[in-house]
């Protein structure tokens, strides 16, 4: 009888919380060891661990209050973050201080079995996440709309009994944090030559067969993702070996490379939008290799003389929005890097083992890449007080980067890496504990840093162990694109004109708000406080209209959205109420004119578009 209740709590327990398919499969028939969960004479909940409590025994209940209340009580917070599930009391306290989503990293299966077996938890918006690679996504896809930012904490006991695990959430919630602000500030950077190379490129990028054009022929079959790492150096010999083996995908930087040493990859993915035309200028028998470009690369990429096209749709990208709604390709996860979308694309496709050559995330012998690529003559020459080193080009020119220690291939010693290095790094770490997880991951770089949750071999034993038969992928993909049925870009152009159609309806909420607010300012200005109420609510509803529609267009916010961010987050508020309400308004007039201003811009780019692609059919 006692079994069958603490399947029924658990079963329910994991009805109201948010847990993964994969975690609720792993705790069913688990019987937990170890874990002793009651209810003590006094009264007090009891948790222990191996005979130890991990709680206070006396007045814990007033303990976890006080510490729930020092985190989030009083506290503006869109996300709280914690390590540790326990009985859950901390959560029961944090619920009623905030309504913000709450995320628990528990990598424990034995206390999550035990304690929600016997505790019923009435907890609503919380996420239960058992490994780092689920946590990083989960923080990083709500701290992107998150302006208020989070709060992190941890269950006191559980940091001693864990202290690896608790140091894995630390670098977790850091390496989220550190990738959202870089993403950020990329997207205000970058926006504008983005939607440029969008509307340039939409048309023939909208002609370009996609990753279903080469249906399953590649399921199960090798593929190798070449990376410009310095390691490459040292597998070129093998990579030959490969060639008609192996699906062979260079990212843009390891073109020259492997083309000067005669290896002519099957494909080559290029996403940056800066002109990097130099990555390709003077290599042989370029009309060999397919480029699969994203949208918002620089056009010029195209024109280089590559021998056909496949396209990528990246996550988070509007024009990924349009293929999808109007021919259903799926997007791919990207995390702004072209190695990581690469490697999303071969995973697409079917193929295992998925083989990393050149991936070094990290300053292998002092060099940052390949010595034919084009930063190749960079070398580190002097390792600096901070973690920084001194570094010099083949041009002479000089500089510094910052470093810092990890793990080698092979897990001997240690490496150097930069901060962008480890960034995508733990994204291999974490894709290999989630989505990629059941396919057979190699990192063959032999040399760089050490990613967890990849096998280690050498490249020439990834060949004898799974790239015995021949794979013609060059002549394969050729004919396969070649063959493929064209999308009807007319449904494309209607894709773009819905969205156009919503950032011209921003626009004029925005005019509206715009002139609202001049009357608030003006009756302001003239000392009629009496007056100005109506019009503030009436600029109140308009404001809550226009962030209502601007939700709805990813064009309209991938242009203006992270300036307007910026400018709401200017935290030289005044205190006294009147000016206060002057800057607030002044705030909004500044935003209204970003959404105008950026609408009236789209849909000058994009017109043109529009009409093109129905000219098409």
């Amino acid at each position: 009888m006692s079994e069958q209740r603490e399947m029924t709590t658990l079963f329910e327990n994991l009805s109201r919380l948010q847990v993964s398919e994969a975690v609720i499969q792993d705790l069913l028939g688990r019987q937990p060891q170890g874990v002793d969960v009651r209810v003590n004479a006094d009264g007090q909940p009891y948790l222990g661990i191996g005979g130890k409590s991990v709680y206070p025994e006396i007045q814990t209940l007033q303990t976890v209050a006080r510490e729930a209340a020092a985190l989030v009580q009083d506290a503006e917070t869109d996300l709280v973050v914690f390590f540790g599930l326990g009985l859950g009391l901390h959560l029961e306290f944090f619920r009623k201080f905030t309504n913000a989503p709450i995320i628990v990293f528990e990598p424990d299966l034995d206390v999550i079995g035990a304690v929600l077996g016997k505790i019923p938890m009435q907890l609503d918006r919380v996420t239960l996440v058992t490994n780092t690679g689920h946590l990083v996504e989960l923080v990083q896809v709500i701290l992107d709309q998150a302006p208020r930012g989070m709060l992190a904490g941890a269950l006191p006991g559980w940091v001693q009994h864990k202290p690896v695990a608790f140091g894995q959430f630390k670098d977790a919630i850091q390496q989220a944090s550190r990738k959202v602000e870089l993403d950020r500030k990329t997207r205000v950077a970058f926006s504008a030559q983005w939607i440029s190379h969008m509307a340039d490129n939409l048309l023939q990028y909208g002609q370009m067969p996609d990753l279903k054009a080469l249906g399953e022929y590649f399921a199960g079959k090798p593929a190798i993702l070449v990376g410009a790492g310095p390691s490459l150096d040292g597998s070129l010999e093998s990579l030959r070996k490969a060639k008609g083996r192996a699906l062979i995908c260079a990212v843009h930087s390891a073109a020259m490379p492997l083309i000067r040493a005669g290896i002519y990859p099957d494909l080559v993915v290029i996403i940056e939008g800066q002109n990097l035309v130099k990555y390709f200028e003077g290599l042989n028998d370029l009309d060999r290799v397919i480029l699969v470009p994203s949208v918002q690369t620089h056009p010029l990429h195209l024109e280089c003389g590559f021998g056909s096209f496949m396209g990528i749709s990246m996550e988070g990208n509007v024009v990924a929005d349009w293929m999808q709604k109007a021919f259903g390709v799926r997007p791919l996860p990207s995390a702004s890097s072209v190695s990581c979308v690469s490697f999303s694309m071969l995973h697409a496709l079917g193929c295992n083992p998925l083989v990393l050559v050149g991936m070094d995330n990290a300053l292998t012998d002092n060099r940052t890449h390949a010595r034919e690529s084009i930063q190749g003559t960079m070398r580190g020459v002097q390792q600096l007080e901070n973690g920084r080193m001194s570094f010099v080009s083949g041009g002479g020119e000089t500089g510094e980067l910052n470093t810092h220690e990890v793990v080698a291939w092979g897990g001997e010693g240690s490496v150097l890496a930069r901060p962008v290095y480890t960034t995508y790094r733990h994204w291999f770490e974490g894709v290999s504990q989630t989505w990629a997880s059941a396919r057979t991951l190699i990192n063959a770089t032999e040399g760089g840093a050490r990613i967890y949750g990849f096998q280690e071999l050498s490249l020439d034993d990834v060949i004898n162990q799974f790239c015995q038969s021949e794979l013609p992928a060059e002549s394969l993909i050729r004919e396969l694109l070649d063959n493929a049925v064209p999308f009807d870009l007319k449904a494309l152009a209607l894709a773009v004109e819905d969205e156009l159609g919503t950032i011209r309806q921003a626009a004029e909420v925005a005019e509206k708000a715009d002139q609202k607010a001049g009357k608030v300012l003006g009756l302001l200005a003239s000392g009629n406080l009496s007056a100005v109420q109506p019009f503030l609510d009436g600029l109140g509803e308009l404001e809550k209209r226009l962030q209502e529609i601007t939700k709805k267009t990813r064009l309209l916010n991938t242009l203006v959205g992270f300036r307007a961010k910026e400018l709401s987050m200017d935290q030289s508020v005044p205190k006294e109420k009147v000016a206060a309400t002057i800057y607030s308004v002044r705030q909004s007039r500044k935003i209204t004119k970003l959404v105008v201003e950026g609408a009236e811009e789209l849909s000058a780019r994009f017109k043109p578009v529009v009409e093109s692609l129905r000219d098409q059919n």
